[in-house]
């Protein structure tokens, strides 16, 4: 397959039926049973005070005390805004946020990818994308991913967009969806760390381009406008105590040397979190390219045998696994397109997996790798299932393709595989309301770091977030304070305090799989994908009472 930019603007009405459905199962295993959002996990819980604050006045912060060691406002800024137009339940909405988002990345991956790579790819890769259990479950939650993957995606398309053409005014609207990405999470501005490497790629295979200083004048536009966006968030934090040193100086507690460790961490997680979709999508992918293909003629039957292929790596290693291998036959193949887009896929990829384990080895954070890889793996396989074009058995490889996945994704659950993107998040609230019917009304409640139970023990009647982002009990509390600690709480603090502190009560909170991942390190057996956080509640009296 040897697609050209021209086919790309070529969409059939095949294409769009195809993606199409695509896009609305993508949708509805995103969207699916809103009565079961909520938050659990910590980051969760700073964004939504955060957006909680933006959007009522009358709160006694505007935002989580911490919020800048967490990321810019444009996600939180969202939240708000939606919840102001909506009036629903903030934690839902926060969720339906990243729902939203993660759909639209969908159909974006699509354009993309049949932009950089041909139809089949772009169907291949947006399939592969809606499947991803791993999309989903960040879709399904109140973090910040799911609406940064969209903006740092839409930064790499439209840079490549703007190099291509040109034109001044791609170059303002490149920056702009880059100053988005950057103010959704503190690494967007990688989407022109990314181009750069992909323009140089390209400078060693075909040469000096003859419009360079062109291009010079366009990199200066889209990077002025990134910066000219993130500028007042960059400003405000300088205006804190401490400066913006501050937070750069948080930001390195987090590097870690041990890359060879994190990376198997990350790749342990991985596999954990994609699941029976995962395991299935390259299949149903090679379905819908199939059906792409018939405006555009057949398969060949050999192709029945590379499905087959694929179907077994599937079901031994796991679907993830098998997407990084197509990611890098992709990745191999791309030497083929000498051409921006296709660079900035392999220099996003490679740049992702080059410095992503030096981080400490949070799961959300191979999301940007795992879309490079749906770009890239689209086109590996689009180039495997249209190995030959000539033959009519397009309808014939599609059936084949879903039995397939049909086959797999039974006998994968028949095994047990554990993870759940559409685990209830309502944990947290549960406890929260468990715990308002111990505490008397009025009294003062301390939430040691576990932001979701601050939110919702507010929401419950209860003034949390007079010191929502401390760690410690106040000493010298000259009323009984109501103590709530979690996984993170210091109970060697309480336990300084002598005969003053009685335990009220221990709950149970069950949370979702991208907070167990970070709460515990793998390998993740059956009897810790069904344990339990564990919640105390404790009476502090006041210094002699």
């Amino acid at each position: 397959m040897n697609p050209q930019a021209e086919r790309a603007d070529d969409v059939t009405k095949a294409d769009l039926a195809v993606v199409a459905i695509v896009v609305l199962v993508g949708a509805m295993l995103r969207f699916w049973g809103p009565a079961s959002f909520g938050i659990d996990h910590y980051d969760e819980g700073v964004y939504v005070i955060s957006a909680m604050g933006l959007d009522d006045p009358s709160m006694p912060q505007r935002m989580f005390p911490d919020q800048i060691f967490f990321a810019p406002p444009l996600y939180f800024g969202l939240v708000a805004l939606a919840h102001t137009i909506s009036g629903g339940a903030l934690d839902t909405v926060a969720v339906l946020v990243s729902a939203f988002f993660g759909t639209l990345t969908i159909a974006l991956v699509w354009w993309v990818g049949r932009g950089w790579f041909g139809p089949e790819a772009g169907i291949c890769a947006a399939a592969l994308l809606a499947l991803s259990d791993f999309h989903i479950a960040l879709s399904r939650s109140a973090l910040t991913d799911a609406t940064f993957i969209f903006f740092f995606l839409l930064a790499a398309w439209s840079i490549v967009r703007a190099l291509e053409s040109g034109g001044i005014l791609a170059a303002l609207l490149a920056g702009l969806a880059t100053g988005l990405a950057w103010n959704t999470k503190y690494h967007g501005w990688m989407a022109l760390a990314a181009a750069a490497g992909a323009y140089v790629l390209l400078i060693i295979r075909r040469g000096w381009p003859e419009r360079w200083r062109r291009d010079v004048w366009v990199w200066l536009v889209m990077a002025g406008t990134a910066v000219a966006l993130y500028l007042p968030w960059a400003a405000y934090v300088a205006s804190l105590p401490g400066g913006y040193s501050r937070l750069t100086m948080h930001q390195r507690l987090f590097v870690e040397s041990d890359w060879p460790t994190n990376l198997w961490m990350q790749v342990q997680r991985q596999g954990y979190l994609d699941a029976r979709l995962t395991d299935v999508s390259m299949l149903v992918a090679a379905a819908a390219a199939a059906l792409v293909m018939t405006a555009r003629g057949g398969l060949a039957g050999r192709a029945i045998a590379t499905l087959l292929i694929v179907a077994a790596g599937c079901w031994m290693f796991g679907g993830w696994a098998v997407v990084m291998v197509l990611a890098l036959a992709g990745l191999l193949w791309t030497h083929h397109l000498v051409r921006l887009g296709p660079a900035m896929a392999a220099t996003w990829l490679a740049l992702f997996v080059a410095l992503t384990p030096f981080y400490r080895p949070y799961a959300r954070l191979f999301l940007p790798l795992t879309l490079a890889a749906c770009l890239l793996g689209g086109y590996g396989l689009a180039r495997i299932v249209s190995w030959r074009r000539t033959g009519g058995h397009v309808i014939f490889e599609a059936i084949a393709s879903l039995a397939c996945a049909a086959v797999i994704f039974v006998a994968i659950g028949r095994e047990g595989r554990i993870a759940d993107s559409w685990r209830p998040s309502r944990g947290a609230a549960e406890a929260a309301a468990s715990m308002a019917s111990t505490i008397p009304r009025g009294s003062r409640v301390k939430v040691i770091e576990e932001p979701p139970l601050t939110y919702y023990l507010y929401r419950l009647g209860f003034d949390t977030l007079r010191d929502a982002a401390g760690v410690a009990v106040p000493a010298d509390e000259p009323e009984p304070i109501y103590v709530v600690t979690g996984p993170y709480g210091h109970d060697a603090q309480l336990q300084s305090l002598g005969d003053r502190v009685q335990l009220k009560g221990t709950y149970r909170m069950r949370v979702k799989d991208l907070r167990l991942v970070d709460d515990i390190d793998p390998p993740y057996e059956e009897a810790q994908r069904e344990k339990e956080l564990e919640l105390k509640l404790y009476l502090v009296a006041p210094p002699g009472g």
